[in-house]
């Protein structure tokens, strides 16, 4: 059970810097990808 948890925060982690690995590296990005790679919004401070 517990390297099956493991393996899915594994997994979420590499998806989630594959999904912001643009940002990371500097790659232009259109209006709507950089929006949409901002979670947390206007809320940051």
């Amino acid at each position: 059970m517990g390297v099956i948890f493991g393996a899915a925060v594994v997994l979420a982690v590499a998806f989630i810097f594959a999904y912001f690995y643009p940002i990371y590296v500097g790659s232009n990005l259109t209006q709507d990808e950089w929006v949409a790679r901002m979670w947390l919004g206007s809320r940051w401070i």
